[in-house]
């Protein structure tokens, strides 16, 4: 699920049914250019959408009734 927050309130914006194995790692890549947003699976594209309310903003994580291990984490403006 791909969303956005404006601090107070959470939307979805898009969502995608990805086969995930319990005790497997994924290589998750987010690249949001402009107004699209791709969303990529172990470097295979999985969402891409047009958004653009937030010309600036931060990236997150979220989990939510399930559990999650992220690490690895880079963020980098290009």
């Amino acid at each position: 699920i791909l969303g956005k927050m404006d601090g107070q309130h959470w939307q979805e914006l898009a969502a995608k049914e990805v086969d995930c194995k319990e005790n497997t790692t994924y290589h998750l890549k987010v690249v949001a250019k402009g107004d699209t947003i791709k969303f990529f699976v172990n470097d295979t594209l999985v969402i891409e959408l047009s958004d653009n309310t937030y010309p600036e903003g931060f990236a997150g994580l979220r989990v939510v009734d399930t559990h999650a291990e992220f690490d690895n984490i880079d963020i980098t403006a290009k």
